[in-house]
């Protein structure tokens, strides 16, 4: 009988623990609702929104080379570019010579099998890395030197920072929120944003949800919302009105996912929020159909479906969130693209024809960076 009633108790207290870890309350009051967006153009030209745009070739070799760009960042003169596929993090100056990487796929005490995420603790200078099997964060100082690790028992999508706390995006097979705080020794602070029903929480969008800017944002598909994150709780900021491009309600609880996309693709609704970045006068972010620009003053929305460098003659329908310092984006294009040029383009273009004479085809990407005005 004492042995049921230890039970019982032991039950109801973990049971206070779990509220207690929890923010149900969002908060509504600040949010901002946008113009109708009403139709999506064929280029944003980047002198419109951006002051400066820095090329950057990046040094290729055994160590350094990698396949693709999942996220970066550009703080105090260094780029940190992760790689999933490769399981790195390369670092680069800013000039784009090679300074190292963290490269420790292994079964030791001081590696991992795969990374799933990163981000910059600049208040500590550490890179903090989520790492898969087994589950983990570990700390490196800025130059890749390891320092210190903590083990836990669950899988975490994404990971970002605001001031001393650490924000992951959870599992949601396993958890009934999307948004877990913690502290800098990844001890739960809390949970939020809780799972939705009517929506298939199975299908994927490309690009990062949590994303550090202005604000650490979070966005998530089958939602026009842009979320503000920070220790106090979870704040609804945005609310953005695609208009015509609006997902009809009840088609995202469908449970074949790839028929999801194919329906959006074919009719254009916008599914997807990624890649969310705010500046002192815009908010910018990708979607399925491309890219979305709000300008704050003027309470607009506009559609594009390419970001277009008019130096290179260019456009790309995606870029990465810089988030190093919180107020430029980043595209990035392979060099054997230097070959669709003219002769006669590379000769009159004095920056195609620098590139043309510094990279080879088969080098690391070559980055764009956007500095907003």
């Amino acid at each position: 009988m004492k042995y049921i009633q230890f039970i019982f108790i032991l039950l109801i207290l973990l049971g206070c623990n779990e509220k207690k870890n929890r923010v149900d309350k969002i908060i509504t009051d600040n949010t901002i609702k946008s113009g109708k967006l009403i139709s999506i153009e064929k280029t944003l030209i980047d002198t419109m929104i951006f002051k400066k745009v820095s090329i950057i070739p990046l040094e290729t070799n055994d160590e350094s080379l990698f396949q693709e760009i999942n996220r970066i960042s550009i703080s105090n003169g260094r780029i940190y570019i992760f790689d999933n596929k490769l399981d790195k993090i390369c670092i680069f100056d800013e000039k784009g010579k090679y300074i190292n990487q963290i490269h420790k796929v292994g079964q030791g005490p001081e590696e991992y099998i795969a990374i799933w995420d990163f981000c910059l603790d600049k208040k500590n200078n550490e890179i903090i890395v989520l790492c898969d099997r087994p589950y983990k964060i570990m700390r490196f100082y800025l130059d890749g030197t390891f320092i210190k690790q903590t083990a836990f028992s669950n899988l975490y999508n994404e990971i970002s920072i605001s001031s001393d706390y650490l924000f992951c995006q959870m599992d949601k097979l396993k958890e009934r929120d999307e948004i877990g705080c913690f502290d800098r020794e990844f001890h739960l602070f809390y949970k939020g944003l809780s799972l939705r029903n009517r929506v298939n929480n199975n299908c994927h969008s490309m690009g990062k949800s949590l994303v550090k800017s202005k604000k650490l944002c979070y966005t998530r598909q089958f939602d026009p919302y842009i979320y503000y994150l920070s220790k106090e709780g979870i704040e609804k900021k945005y609310k953005f009105d695609f208009g015509k491009y609006t997902l009809p309600e009840g088609l995202s609880y469908q449970e074949d996912c790839s028929k999801i996309y194919e329906i959006c693709s074919e009719r254009e609704y916008v599914y997807s929020i990624t890649n969310a970045v705010e500046s002192d006068k815009y908010v910018i972010f990708n979607t399925n159909l491309g890219i979305c620009l709000y300008e704050k003053e003027k309470n607009k929305l506009s559609g594009y479906k390419l970001l277009q460098n008019q130096s290179l003659n260019r456009g790309s329908n995606v870029f990465y969130p810089n988030e190093g310092d919180g107020n430029s984006i980043i595209t990035s294009f392979e060099p054997i693209s230097l070959s669709y040029y003219s002769e006669n383009t590379i000769k009159n273009n004095p920056i195609i024809s620098d590139l043309v004479k510094k990279v080879k085809s088969d080098d690391n990407q070559i980055l764009i960076v956007y500095e907003f005005k």
